[in-house]
């Protein structure tokens, strides 16, 4: 059964090297980029099967324990890095975002999602959003079939070639894309299947991995280019990522020039909102940006002092608390998963 899901995965190795982590919106379409991460990273599980049975904790370079000196440093193919978040305050950091691609604050339901999508995307499933279009959806089902060591539910869409027919290839836009509710092709129970695999804890595990290693690993660089220490921080860059791509920092973060690590986010959201006001980004702009600003621009909460601000970005007690406008005002707490 092992030599099942590793002989899928060597075989689709040549044809999904063209695959997006995730689609970048450009005039004339999507764009495609990073096409050789997945045949670096398949090359890469396979070759170190000790992955199949390690924690995300231990993929991710947390110690064991969940201590609040328990680091999480980005896995960079063997490289040393520096230590960033406690796990604690990492996991904070995922249900954030899990909650702005989701609308679900209960962060173990936001796996199970999964439903066709509006915006040329074909399906959309899972904690990030994960979409057949981008091939990110084949990412996760290939990181699954390797952690399972046997059959998956995954098996029948890649066998049957559905998955990789539904994605962005050769920079084309992806041909199963409509400008409504579309499924594509052969993927009619598709997201059936992905809500009950949810309950399976390696299909979990394997939707994080491809997060953290498509995403989290990225935005490293940043972190250390801009000297970044707090969590929020930190956190931001991390939920620009997965909604607009690694690519977008660089254009985000673009003369930005602060005294400190609060003036410096301040600007950074104010960048970002301006970033995405497009036709495919501006409605998310309300319920997924001011929110953050709450915690730490006294001119968009007045009543927020320094202290606040200070406790805020250091997701202090490890927990942060939002005020939220998706529906009505409501206030939401964020904290260590139990």
């Amino acid at each position: 059964m092992i030599l099942i899901a590793f002989s899928a995965a060597i075989a689709l190795v040549s044809q999904v090297a063209c695959l997006a982590l995730k689609p970048e919106w450009k005039d004339g379409g999507i764009q495609v980029r990073d096409p050789e991460f997945t045949r670096d990273m398949i090359d890469k599980l396979i070759q170190d099967r000790s992955l199949q049975t390690q924690s995300f904790s231990q993929i991710s370079g947390s110690k064991s324990d969940t201590t609040s000196d328990s680091k999480v440093a980005p896995d960079t193919s063997g490289q040393t890095n520096p230590e960033y978040l406690s796990q604690c305050q990492f996991d904070i950091m995922l249900h954030l975002t899990a909650f702005f691609e989701n609308s679900d604050q209960k962060y173990e339901d936001t796996f199970r999602g999964c439903k066709p999508t509006s915006d040329d995307q074909g399906i959309s499933s899972g904690v990030f959003e994960f979409t057949t279009c981008s091939g990110s959806a084949m990412q996760v089902c290939q990181e699954y079939q390797i952690l399972a060591q046997g059959r998956t539910f995954c098996d029948e869409f890649i066998d049957n070639g559905s998955l990789l027919r539904a994605t962005v290839q050769e920079e084309r836009r992806c041909d199963a894309g409509k400008k409504d509710a579309f499924t594509p092709t052969g993927l009619e129970n598709y997201c059936a299947e992905w809500t009950k695999a949810a309950d399976d804890k390696l299909f979990r595990q394997a939707q994080l991995n491809v997060a953290k290693r498509s995403y989290y690993s990225k935005i490293t660089q940043y972190i250390d280019q801009f000297k970044i220490k707090s969590p929020l921080t930190i956190s931001q860059l991390y939920d620009t990522a997965i909604q607009l791509g690694p690519d977008s920092i660089p254009t985000i973060t673009r003369n930005i020039e602060a005294n400190s690590e609060r003036d410096w986010l301040i600007q950074y959201l104010r960048n970002r909102i301006q970033y995405e006001d497009n036709d495919h980004f501006r409605e998310t702009i309300p319920n997924r940006i001011p929110p953050i600003q709450r915690l730490v621009d006294s001119s968009v909460n007045p009543s927020l002092t320094d202290i606040q601000a200070q406790h805020n970005m250091a997701f202090s007690n490890d927990y942060v608390e939002l005020v939220y406008d998706f529906q009505g005002e409501k206030v939401f707490p964020f904290k260590c998963q139990v």
